[in-house]
């Protein structure tokens, strides 16, 4: 690659989180296109496909542009049927968005054919930690939309609080989720990565932050709990720790932050729970432990999880029970499949997407979320021992991590805002995974 090339490609990644920055902190709102409300981070989607185009000397896996290839006709022939069988505004307006949701996937290819190393995580890293400070502040115009267990620090410090304020910008501020996760991340890898005392103290400040906030979250509880333990087990410098000396360490960490999550000693008492009742959110949270106590039975029939297992009990059976329904799905003009159901959506990935556009289109987008687990598994792998460098790798795979929370229980597959943002980070870890190698192949050289 020339440097003309290395800094073309560089500049459509800046431009990406530029986008992103922008609709985080709230300063563009949505525009109506016709019969369409043009949301800003939309562009991140637009680029991707014009970058994609020019780029002729494109590096991206042969195997995933014949994945998508595959997966661009799937949805053009099907929501060209949807389209000739639903002809109304509402629908046709709901159509057109999901296309482009689920076609979202060009995200990757493009940003994972860029330049990323180390000089740029950590500028997005130390910017994920203030646009959440910012957010726990208040100060920008919309806050995280899923900020279980973030400190409201805008009521402490008498500055009110936007945190809640989830409206204005349509689905938008879901883009300040990359940030959430990195600076999550961050947090997490300041501790658990060999690091000097003082950046351990940062780190356990910035979980502190976000964990001890309450808010009765589910998945951020079996975030906090699971984290710790794939952590311990996974760093490359507890390699002379045994398995068993790993998973108890992991396990006292895991017991630490959920205690620290269940406690939220800075956060609300109470909770809204979906039936209006008030609660308390530690109650909330705990409900996932229905399922070890009483079975399955038991979570749907108190609402534990939110009513998820119910929701997902009704979606399989209402797939399996139509073969055009398991074969090709209801349609993306839909939404959400089965609207009368208590969720309407299954919050669930695999259910959701299979439920919209059959067995085939499920399996195109299980193929691209293959490649983004193998992508950690070998950032992970060609992870450098003894390097600050770690820290930055392990804050960006514990964020992608962070974002698997949302995709098995939120509705995010019908969220175009949060499928951008998915797609753009975890874009960034085979070209990451590239840059180490290429730095550890020239040290081999100067030493050779």
């Amino acid at each position: 690659m020339t440097p003309n090339q290395e800094i073309s490609t560089n500049r459509f990644y800046t431009e990406f989180w530029f986008i992103c920055l922008i609709v985080s902190v709230g300063l563009v709102s949505g525009y109506n296109v016709g019969f369409y409300a043009f949301r800003f981070a939309d562009l991140i989607f637009i680029l991707s496909i014009v970058y994609f185009l020019i780029n002729k000397k494109n590096r991206t896996d042969k195997k995933l542009i014949f994945y998508y290839s595959l997966l661009l006709l799937y949805i053009v022939v099907r929501s060209t049927f949807d389209a000739q069988q639903y002809l109304n505004l509402l629908n046709t307006k709901t159509l057109f968005g999901m296309t482009m949701t689920y076609l979202t996937p060009i995200i990757f290819l493009v940003t994972r054919n860029s330049i990323f190393n180390s000089k740029h995580a950590k500028y997005l890293l130390y910017t994920a930690c203030i646009v959440s400070i910012f957010s726990q502040l208040g100060l920008l115009l919309v806050g995280e939309k899923e900020a279980s267990g973030t400190v409201d620090l805008g009521k402490l410090f008498n500055l009110g609080t936007t945190m809640t304020k989830v409206d204005l910008l349509g689905y938008q501020e879901r883009t300040i989720t990359i940030w959430r996760a990195l600076s999550i991340g961050f947090a997490f890898a300041l501790i658990f990565v060999r690091t000097k005392p003082i950046f351990r103290i940062a780190g356990i400040i910035g979980l502190f932050l976000q964990t001890a906030g309450g808010g009765g979250g589910r998945g951020g509880l079996l975030f906090v709990i699971v984290t710790p333990i794939l952590l311990f087990i996974f760093l490359p410098n507890s390699s002379k720790y045994s398995l068993t000396t790993k998973m108890l360490i992991g396990i006292a960490g895991a017991i630490i932050f959920s205690s620290l999550y269940l406690w939220a000693p800075l956060g609300e008492k109470f909770t809204i729970k979906d039936s209006g009742k008030l609660v308390r959110h530690e109650d909330r949270a705990e409900e996932i432990f229905i399922l070890f106590t009483e079975g399955w039975s038991g979570v749907s029939a108190k609402g534990g999880m939110n009513a998820r297992t119910q929701g997902w009990e009704e979606y399989v059976d209402r797939i399996f029970s139509d073969q055009n329904i398991f074969l090709f799905g209801v349609g993306l003009y839909k939404g959400a499949a089965f609207m009368y159901t208590g969720n309407m959506a299954a919050h669930n990935m695999i259910l959701d997407v299979w439920s919209l556009i059959g067995i085939l289109g499920l399996l195109l987008f299980l193929i691209f979320n293959y490649f983004v687990i193998v992508d950690m598994i070998y950032l992970l792998k060609v992870t450098p021992k003894n390097s600050y460098e770690q820290v930055f790798i392990y804050s960006f795979a514990i964020a992608v991590f962070y974002f698997y929370q949302p995709l098995l229980f939120q509705a995010v597959t019908s969220d175009r805002s949060y499928m951008i943002v998915f797609f753009l980070l975890t874009g960034t870890l085979r070209p990451f995974a590239n840059s180490l190698n290429d730095n550890q192949a020239h040290e081999v050289r100067l030493n050779a």
